[in-house]
């Protein structure tokens, strides 16, 4: 597992920027477990997927431009189309990947087009030249398998900003109208978070991760929108690599998939 020291300081950095408050005091590093590390990491990464950090009106979303295969890994471009944004408005997008320890600005003086599009204006105090104005701001992607984006659009003047994300290189299977998908949170999938989709509101479901001999999991409840998402640690004492086998059980379903871990 990642430095536990790292690692707080990481989501304590997330928490600062996606709220813009204080960070929260953090605990002692003796006390915390990796396993309540991962659980703030899918709090948090659920929070920023799921729009309930933006405010101001403000939502982004990625849009596929092209996908292509180059020695065996996903080579994904994209552009980033913008809904309540205004084209008066300059913006800044931070990027939060996976093995960085906080969240940085890769694009400043980004601006908004009548249609939505993300672009370089290459006017006065805008990204970009001249030579080429409303440039789309094009995002060529390389992830690992299951590997997620993680982008935060902010506005100059602080009134507005959305959190977005996409995983260009899913781990999916499905049964029976549920799914389950798993998203690496950390470079060699040191955490995890399996979501589910397709359930009913409020249903009972169990949850299983094996590694090796060792198991995870336990009962958890859909949200009212049937989804859910939990935290997993897969790393064996002894092993620097395996396969974890998730699944998600109900009556009706029972949707599996596995992820390898330790690269």
């Amino acid at each position: 597992m990642w430095k536990v020291l790292t690692t707080l300081a990481l989501i304590a950095c997330l928490y600062a920027v996606a709220q813009e408050k204080d960070p929260p005091k953090l605990p002692p590093r003796e006390s915390v477990t990796p396993a309540q590390i991962t659980s703030r990491l899918v709090n948090l990464t659920r929070a920023w997927l799921d729009g309930s950090l933006s405010s101001g009106g403000l939502k982004a979303e990625f849009r596929e431009v092209s996908k292509s295969r180059e020695n065996g890994r996903l080579k994904a471009v994209y552009n980033v189309y913008v809904k309540g944004g205004s084209p008066d408005k300059l913006y800044s997008l931070l990027s939060w990947p996976v093995e960085a320890k906080e969240p940085a600005a890769v694009v400043k003086g980004a601006s908004v087009t009548s249609a939505g599009l993300l672009v370089c204006g290459g006017r006065a105090g805008q990204c970009g030249s001249a030579k080429s104005p409303d440039d789309p701001i094009k995002f060529t992607l390389t992830p690992r398998k299951a590997e997620i984006t993680r982008l935060a659009l902010v506005s100059s003047d602080k009134s507005s900003k959305t959190t977005f994300g996409i995983v260009p290189d899913p781990i999916t299977a499905s049964e029976h109208g549920c799914s389950i998908d798993v998203v690496r949170l950390a470079p060699k999938f040191e955490a995890a978070m399996i979501r589910g989709r397709g359930f009913k509101s409020g249903e009972a479901i169990e949850f299983s991760a094996k590694s090796y001999s060792e198991s995870q999991g336990g009962p958890v409840k859909a949200d009212e929108k049937g989804e859910l998402a939990v935290g997993v640690t897969p790393y064996v004492k002894g092993k620097t690599s395996g396969t974890t086998v998730v699944k998600l059980i109900t009556s009706h379903c029972a949707p599996e998939t596995s992820f390898t871990w330790g690269r």
